[in-house]
Formats: structure tokens, sequence, C-alpha cells
């Protein structure tokens, strides 16, 4: 199994069962390149492999991340008379696009679940861009948590720009748990409590879209799980607004949308577990205080 520069795995060999009594601790080095590490009741490590693996069900399971690619042709272009020009024989297309496909793969690849499947990826596009990405956020137990990005830039008259969504993928179920749209993390007056908190960013900033009454309207549209040095876990709670100004993104979410993120004050009831680690993480957390931890998860 090999590692991509954003730190997914590539095809490779799967796993094979962990004892009932071990931990798995994923984490981010400097360069950003991800590894799983067993820990034994102790927190002593007896395995490492390159990549991320989470335990669910009693085995364990491979995130991979497979592309597809998409052939960019360049956009025609046209002279004065608005008569289009012939390419040179020469010049060459624009870098391939991609789209990306998500899966976990349990030990003895005997079963998948497909986390992001792209519903619709051309085979050819006019334009300079098309970048479909999976990012694991973090994951909490069983729970992952996952970015989907999508940038296009075609010549045609359509969207252009980044498409974002995020969801939560559950893997002792193998269905999604919360998509912040349907199926929601807090109850409606703990997310009210974040969401003034939230907007509170953007006091005195003009030209966002308001409701009837005024308020601004901000959308809860992500969670980022982040675990400190000690192992501990933290949840930030991201909110998104829309500014009038179609040339205005911070990057952080959709094309001409800004977010910020406030702390949430308790964990939703399902990741409230974790909250505080087991000892085999707290020990190995405290030996590598220059890995960053991605996640955990016990094998029962």
């Amino acid at each position: 199994m090999s590692l991509d520069s954003r730190g997914q795995t590539t095809p490779g060999p799967l796993p094979t069962e962990a004892p009932p009594s071990n931990t798995l601790v994923w984490t981010t080095d400097a360069s950003g390149a991800r590894v799983t590490w067993t820990l034994d009741s102790l927190g002593a490590v007896i395995d490492r492999t390159e990549g991320v693996r989470v335990a669910s069900r009693g085995r364990m399971w491979t995130w991979r991340a497979q592309q597809t690619p998409v052939r960019i042709v360049a956009c025609p272009t046209f002279d004065a008379s608005g008569n289009p020009v012939p390419r040179p024989v020469d010049e060459l297309d624009p870098a391939p696009g991609h789209a990306t496909r998500v899966s976990l793969e349990g030990a003895g690849a005997a079963e998948s679940q497909v986390i992001v499947a792209p519903a619709t990826v051309p085979e050819e596009l006019d334009g300079f861009e098309f970048a479909h990405d999976v990012t694991l956020v973090a994951s909490v137990g069983p729970y992952l948590f996952v970015r989907e990005s999508t940038d296009v830039g075609a010549c045609s008259d359509g969207y252009n720009g980044t498409q974002v969504r995020a969801l939560v993928w559950d893997a002792d179920r193998g269905a999604v748990r919360w998509d912040y749209d349907q199926a929601r993390p807090f109850e409606a007056d703990r997310e009210r409590a974040m969401h003034d908190e939230a907007v509170k960013h953007w006091d005195g900033w003009d030209g966002l879209s308001r409701e009837e009454d005024g308020s601004l309207a901000a959308a809860l549209t992500m969670l980022r799980p982040a675990y400190a040095r000690d192992g501990s876990l933290t949840l930030g709670v991201q909110f998104t607004v829309t500014p009038h100004c179609c040339e205005c993104s911070d990057g952080e979410w959709t094309t001409h949308t800004w977010s910020t993120t406030v702390p949430s004050p308790s964990l939703p009831t399902e990741l409230a577990a974790w909250a505080t680690p087991p000892e085999p993480v707290r020990t190995f957390a405290t030996k590598h205080a220059d890995l960053q931890i991605g996640g955990y998860s016990t094998m029962r």
C-alpha cells in the first residue's frame, strides 16, 4: 500500500483482524503523511502501517481513495468577428482532472463501505479544471468526518468555482450519521446558542444575506473534531454565511461564502464517550508529541 500527498491510501494489501484489546490510532506528521499505530492495553506500539485504519464491529477497516481521470479539453478561442480560431497543432490540452471514490475496505476484502462515489463524472470536460477530492478531517471511534469538494472550471456559462459538502460516516452502521441537512448533530437550542456566538464574528459587516427579521443567515456546515496533546477530544462547529459580493470567499467552503468556527461547549451524545482518552491513547500521545492524532478506535 502507498500513500499520496494528501495522506490518502491507494490500493494495497488489506489488513488482518486485530486482537480484541488493541487500540488503533492514526496520526498525521509535519509532512502530511498518515500512519496507523496499533497499541496494546498499556499503550505500547505493536504495529505501524501507512494510511488510515479504524476499528468497527470487531474488525479493522482501511480508508481507501481511488481516482478516475477526467480529460480536460482547452476552451476554444475566437477572433474579433466571433469566428473560432483553429488551435495550433502542437498546443497541448490542460492537465487531466480527476474524480475520487472513497470507501472503507474490511479485512480480507469480504466487505466494503462506499462513503463517497461521484454521481456524475464527465469523461471529458471543455475547460481548464475538474478536481473532485475527498478528505478525512478526523475520526471519533467509528465516526468519520469527511469533507468533499469539487472544483470546476468550464468553458460554458454554467457553474464555475468550488462546491463543498461534509458528512459524518458511521462505520458501525455503514451509513451516513449526519449530513448537516436532514440529520443534524445538536438539539435546536444548543445549535442556536452556537449560531449566535458565531455570527458575532460578522458584527457590523454589510452585504450579507439575512433572514426576514434582519438576523444573519448563518448555516451549520461542518463539525471539526480535534485532539489535544494529551489525546482529549475538542469539537469546533463551522458556520457559513453568503455575502452579496460575487468575488468574496475565504476558501473554507463553497465559492462565494465566508465561514467561521466556534468551539462546542459540549459534545453530541454520540461522541461523549471519546471526550477523555483511554490510557493507551494518553500514553501514546505523551510519547509522540510531534504527531497530530487524527482519531482512535478500539477493537471490541
